[in-house]
């Protein structure tokens, strides 16, 4: 019952976050977006540091699982920072549309 829950909810809260991401991205302020991919990325470096300070007893046989769960976990930040460069590069591509539109006119 608890993995059925916990499915659902990835399912609700991941595309909610693509799909704020992608709004926080289209806005003017351009850093608006990147609040997402930066919060995700330090907070999943706080959580491998403190993985690593809980198992100071032989620090490095964690250097192996540490490394991977260092590019496990910031999986999420780089696809939202890629969705927010692909955003920003669309929402570019438009205004320099209009720009010379106007300028054609």
């Amino acid at each position: 019952m608890a993995n059925i829950i916990f499915l659902l909810f990835l399912l609700v809260v991941i595309p909610l976050l693509i799909i704020l991401e992608i709004y926080l991205s289209k806005l003017e302020n351009k850093y608006l977006g990147l609040v997402l991919p930066i919060v995700l990325l330090i907070s999943t470096s706080l959580y491998i540091i403190m993985a690593y300070f809980a198992s100071l007893s032989d620090p490095m046989r964690m250097l192996m699982p540490m490394t991977m769960g260092i590019l496990l976990y910031n999986i999420p930040s780089f696809i939202l920072f890629v969705i927010y460069i692909i955003v920003r590069e669309k929402r570019s591509r438009m205004r320099d549309m209009e720009r010379m539109k106007i300028k054609d006119l």
